[in-house]
């Protein structure tokens, strides 16, 4: 099976179908993807660029943007990396309301083994299960 990097814009044509010409582009893909021609990968850098695409400029809900992909990197087409971080720097971005790399930070941490954060951002990471250094 191929194996390519998909980037947000793919990503964000694809959720957002606000680009008839790139939407019809990235569902291709993603129906390749589903049909296990390919697979998707995805660093958490592009996640992140999503999430703040979609929370800044289009002013999506946290709830609504932590679903969206957390279903998206669970999918048999993706293989993200650091898939478990993701997923809990997606739940951590929407249940305690911080920012979400805050969120991966902490949970990356937290993944790591080591939960010491060094930060001046208390008032975020103090919601966040780590040590504050």
């Amino acid at each position: 099976m191929e194996k390519i990097w998909i980037d947000a814009n793919v990503i964000l044509r694809y959720l957002l179908k606000d680009n008839e010409e790139f939407y019809a582009k990235a569902y291709e893909i993603m129906k390749k993807a589903d049909s296990g021609e390919l697979k998707l990968l995805v660093s958490p850098l592009t996640i992140a660029e999503v999430v703040w695409t979609l929370e800044s400029f289009y002013k999506i809900s946290k709830d609504q943007i932590s679903d969206t992909l957390i279903t998206f990197i669970c999918s048999e087409a993706v293989e993200a990396e650091e898939r478990d971080t993701l997923i809990l720097s997606l739940n951590s971005y929407k249940e305690n309301n911080v920012d979400f790399i805050d969120a991966y930070i902490a949970a990356h941490a937290i993944n790591s083994g080591n939960k010491k954060v060094f930060t001046f951002d208390k008032n975020h990471f103090s919601r966040l299960n780590v040590e504050l250094f």
